[in-house]
């Protein structure tokens, strides 16, 4: 953080690595010790350590990007979650950013679900999400809301 202050930037994004095969390979490649990047790449690490990064970036002002609502923890849902740490207009509308935010706002899930669906993708699906009956993902009942 005091490097990224140093160099006055503002806003930096971060959130558990998309490791794949193919990632593993080239990191390997290249001298990366793959073994700990997977370890503290797990939830059960990683909410160790973004508690910890979120603290830095506000006692250094700066915005942290992170679309991982689940991990930050309550305190943080909002502030966070900016996806590349600049508060930017999603250009969807039927998403987990703007459920999360009507939510907040004490919206029922079906006022959410008619401000937010725009006829495009399986209107089930959404609505599981935004109720929280979806099994394979992280949803808003994961992150207290």
């Amino acid at each position: 953080m005091k490097l990224l202050k140093s160099n006055k930037i503002q806003s930096y994004n971060t959130y558990n690595f998309h490791f794949n095969a193919f990632v593993a390979k080239r990191l390997h490649s290249i001298g990366i010790d793959i073994e700990k990047i997977w370890f503290y790449n797990r939830d059960i690490e990683w909410k160790k350590i973004l508690p910890k990064l979120l603290e830095l970036s506000k006692k250094y002002d700066i915005v942290l990007g992170n679309p991982d609502f689940v991990n930050t923890g309550k305190d943080w849902i909002e502030q966070a979650n900016t996806c590349c740490g600049v508060n930017v207009p999603n250009p969807c509308t039927f998403n987990s950013h703007y459920f999360k935010k009507y939510k907040q706002q004490g919206l029922s899930d079906k006022d959410i679900f008619h401000k937010t669906y725009d006829g495009t993708g399986d209107a089930k699906a959404g609505v599981d999400i935004i109720t929280g009956n979806c099994k394979n993902m992280f949803n808003l009942k994961d992150a207290g809301l």
